[in-house]
């Protein structure tokens, strides 16, 4: 139970406006605490003096909290004993919360339904960077699922670092050399000095970040990669055997993949200009030049197989089928004709295709996962998120 020395603090910084002037903590041995509280209001002084060990635990962690604005320090509340309720809820019978919401999860009753990870991107969003109200849908969504989220985001980190990893390294050499390289990027980018960061500014410090089109990402991939399947298994058992109607199968591949590829290499630049800082970032650049930036840094293995002109060219419907030659031709108007710009072998396309749909994108897609899930995990499961989602919710 919060202790009547936390709710006193609770009720005069919050309720009563004072604020604090400085403050000690002591630690003897067998985990004793002495705290002392020493708060300010106009001319009148407060100091609260306690040995018990909840008051230690939120004032040592309390004013590194990261508020909406991006200031350090208390959210102001009007409601404490919502505040030290919602608090107790978290805090009380915490390992059984989250092994029961781990149980729900593999026992499939888990509260959420497919596609609610942009459920739970819309209310961070809210949370971390809008003005909100107490009574905020998607913030009290974050409140009553917040066990069923931590779980989530556990059981995905045991999976990423263990059968998921070792299925998808073990589908293709070059996959673990590529996951690899794309993770020291974003490392270097987003992790760097996580041990002087609370985990809230970490992660308000990568979303801005993302490029808009990787908000919805993971549905959009789903939803491809079930086409993609679709279409093999209709290549198998129907499809046309001509060698000049299955390539235009194979370029609708490749261009499906380019675009779920496409974000992810995008935000790999992003994270290589951080890392070299570089004090302005242009977040709305050509294919053309997140490619050649990719390859000016060394990392051409991500984009050897990314040809812009390929997708730029079904958009205009300029791809020609050169059946005789077995040629894939790509054009663009002159004139009252057209001409041709660059023509690939009918292997040059299986060839890019294949490179990128079983080898650079499920490398650069598990690895921008990784992180993303790591980045969440880390987030909820700090003190500084929990109490800074109390505060929305009583402010």
């Amino acid at each position: 139970m919060t202790s009547d020395d936390l709710k006193r603090f609770y009720m005069l910084y919050f309720e009563k406006g004072f604020r604090i002037k400085k403050f000690t903590v002591d630690v003897s041995l067998g985990s004793k605490y002495k705290t002392v509280i020493e708060l300010v209001k106009d001319e009148m002084r407060e100091i609260i003096k306690s040995d018990e060990e909840d008051i230690a635990h939120t004032i040592l962690r309390f004013n590194n909290i990261t508020k909406s604005d991006g200031t350090v320090g208390l959210a102001k509340i009007r409601d404490s004993r919502k505040y030290y309720d919602t608090i107790s809820d978290f805090a009380e019978n915490r390992e059984d919360k989250i092994k029961r919401a781990l149980e729900d999860l593999k026992e499939g009753k888990s509260p959420f339904q497919g596609g609610f990870w942009h459920d739970f991107d819309k209310a961070l969003v809210k949370l971390l960077f809008e003005k909100t109200s107490s009574n905020d849908s998607d913030l009290l969504w974050l409140k009553e699922n917040y066990f069923h989220l931590l779980a989530f985001y556990l059981n995905e980190a045991k999976e990423m670092m263990g059968n998921t990893r070792d299925l998808l390294f073990a589908k293709h050499k070059d996959i673990r050399s590529i996951s690899d390289a794309a993770d020291r990027i974003l490392s270097k980018a987003f992790l760097v000095k996580k041990e002087k960061k609370n985990p809230v500014e970490l992660y308000k410090a990568y979303r801005p970040h993302l490029p808009d089109s990787l908000e919805s990402h993971s549905e959009r991939v789903s939803i491809q990669l079930a086409y993609l399947d679709d279409l093999r298994t209709t290549l198998t058992k129907a499809g046309s055997q001509e060698k000049s109607i299955r390539i235009l199968y194979v370029l609708d591949v490749y261009r499906r993949v380019y675009e779920m590829t496409l974000p992810i290499l995008d935000l790999l630049r992003i994270a290589i200009l951080l890392h070299n800082e570089e004090k302005e970032i242009e977040y709305s650049m050509s294919a053309n030049d997140i490619v050649t930036i990719l390859a000016e840094n060394g990392y051409s293995g991500f984009v050897e197989a990314f040809n812009p002109q390929i997708r730029h060219c079904e958009s205009h419907l300029a791809t020609r089928i050169s059946e005789g030659k077995g040629k894939v031709l790509l054009t663009k108007r002159e004139g009252l004709r057209r001409v041709t710009i660059q023509e690939y072998s009918y292997e040059d396309i299986v060839s890019y295709q294949s490179r990128l749909y079983d080898v650079v994108f499920p490398a650069l897609y598990y690895t921008f996962v990784k992180l993303d899930g790591f980045l969440k995990l880390l987030l909820l499961d700090s003190f500084e998120y929990q109490l800074l989602l109390i505060s929305k919710i009583a402010a």
